[in-house]
């Protein structure tokens, strides 16, 4: 998830045309190798044996995305009163 918000947060930073005041080392290169890395890491769960904890990943980041909306709406609501 790090990796996916940077990627977001360098190419909204370069569309603003503002430069961060620490650079990321080689990016985007820096960031496919930690993706390339964290998908071997899924590959070698799933081939000895921690299958389950590889098929429960996407519905554990859909129930934390889904609290994320309900506390984002929460703060909302506590803004407007």
């Amino acid at each position: 998830m790090i990796t996916i918000t940077h990627f977001k947060f360098k190419k909204a930073k370069q569309a603003a045309g503002i430069q961060t005041k620490f650079p990321s080392f080689i990016y985007p290169l820096s960031n496919y190798i930690c993706l390339v890395f964290l998908v071997g890491i899924l590959v070698i769960m799933w081939i000895t044996g921690l299958k389950i904890s590889v098929e429960l990943i996407p519905g554990w980041l859909l129930l934390l995305y889904i609290c994320y909306l309900l506390v984002k709406r929460n703060k909302e609501k506590q803004v407007k009163l």
